[in-house]
């Protein structure tokens, strides 16, 4: 079941077409990821306004409420995408797969930006933002895991990790480009525009990319690994074997939680926490987040290519370790003298730890699952942690501090990710997940 990570003795050269550069099928496929990124983020950040024309109630609180129940239910959809998206994807291939993805989360994205307010249609208009936000987590679940084995398959033998890493480095430029959109815009317009529509105008900058990603994706070449394939399960089958490979999909799962919980600790909350919390401007706070993305970008690349030298597992162990060891003391540092270049310095570090991480998990993720339900196994595993932890945690960081009258208190809930991922890495190492072990 496991393989050893650049080991290609039982699998056909990743080679791509002639005149087909490997950088760019990486732009090709992680495009998508930019767009589910950015529309998650831009969700996450302009709550307030969301909540204001789509939920009015009696209270801010009972309107941001209901608000965060519908960006969450587009996580709660991700497991079910995971299952029906990602079996259709080890079955057809990767590339008509991503195409059907692509499709379903910008059907999603467009809707939420041109429908109107509650003021003009009334019920029908949460109805349909919720049913945007469904499409969107429904794509979701597959869309991570269809990219990140596409890009181990494509992968030159011994940069699997290397490869993999863009997954997620595409996902920071879309946090780049919204942090740096809300940054415009909260010096160009005054906050009742930005409340009336001014904060419509970045997600109609996600609808305008949209044909654009559409003419990359269908340009991307099937790898050549799926079609050597001689068999490609039904659903039945493909249920059948990720029940029987429940520890690994769990253990996955785990193994994931140290990355979604610190990804949507340092990025989607960091502006709300920047505000509310440490009580920071709002440019201050989006200015941090667009310097994280940055980092994260840098970061990500390189702890791949580390992972490919060293193996995954000293990358997993050193990382998780590290981050129970320094990011509640961290925070604390922060929470006590609070400024925008401690804020800046510490989410750097988090960043930092992030990065290498996650650089080394993704392509851990794609070698523990069975070669069978590669996509289907990875997209739940995924899933499972986005919807447990990455999407509880604004909500959980500020239930802590609330409960604990500590604002450094999320550094609790990333530890606890990270002491997840911990146990999961040598629960799949003991069970002869070589995946772990270096690269050659």
């Amino acid at each position: 079941m496991f393989k050893r990570p650049g080991d290609t003795s039982m699998d056909p050269s990743p080679s791509l077409p002639a005149g087909l550069s490997k950088a760019a099928a990486v732009l090709r496929v992680t495009a998508g990821n930019f767009l589910e990124q950015f529309d998650f983020f831009l969700f996450g950040f302009y709550a307030t306004q969301i909540a204001q024309v789509f939920f009015p109630a009696q209270s801010e609180f009972a309107s941001l409420m209901m608000t965060f129940a519908a960006f969450g239910a587009g996580f709660l959809m991700r497991p079910l995408g995971a299952i029906v998206l990602g079996a259709y994807i080890d079955n057809v291939g990767r590339r008509k797969g991503l195409i059907v993805t692509l499709s379903i989360m910008a059907s999603g994205t467009i809707l939420i930006a041109f429908v109107p307010g509650y003021a003009t249609i009334g019920l029908l208009a949460p109805a349909l933002v919720l049913l945007g936000r469904l499409l969107q987590g429904f794509s979701a679940g597959a869309e991570l895991g269809g990219v990140s084995v596409y890009l181990a398959e494509m992968a030159t033998p011994g940069r699997k990790g290397f490869f993999t890493s863009w997954q997620s480095a595409s996902q920071q430029v879309a946090i780049v480009v919204a942090a740096g959109l809300g940054f415009a815009l909260d010096r160009w317009l005054s906050a009742p525009v930005i409340a009336s529509w001014g904060w419509r105008i970045p997600f109609l900058v996600g609808c305008m990319i949209v044909p654009f990603i559409f003419i990359l994706r269908r340009r991307l070449e099937e790898t050549q690994e799926f079609k050597a394939r001689q068999h490609r399960p039904d659903m039945k089958e493909l249920l059948g074997t990720l029940a029987r490979n429940w520890v690994v999909v769990i253990a996955g799962m785990m193994l994931v939680a140290m990355t979604t919980a610190s990804f949507y600790l340092i990025t989607v909350y960091a502006p709300t926490f920047g505000r509310t919390v440490l009580h920071l401007s709002t440019a201050d706070s989006l200015l941090v987040t667009l310097c994280v993305g940055v980092s994260n970008f840098v970061w990500l690349p390189i702890g791949g290519a580390l992972s490919d030298r060293v193996g995954r597992r000293p990358l997993l162990v050193g990382m998780t370790v590290l981050a129970i060891a320094t990011v509640y003391p961290a925070l604390s540092l922060l929470a006590h003298a609070p400024s925008f270049v401690s804020m800046l310095l510490v989410l750097l570090w988090l960043s930092f730890i992030y990065g290498i991480y996650n650089g080394a998990m993704v392509a851990a993720l794609t070698e523990v699952m069975p070669v069978q339900v590669r996509v289907a196994g990875f997209s739940l595993a995924y899933s499972l942690a986005t919807a447990v932890f990455g999407g509880f945690t604004p909500a959980v960081s500020m239930a802590l501090i609330h409960m604990t009258g500590d604002k450094a208190a999320p550094g609790y809930w990333m530890s606890f990710a990270a002491a997840c991922a911990l146990i999961a890495t040598f629960v799949l190492y003991r069970r002869g997940a070589s995946a772990l072990a270096p690269a050659h």
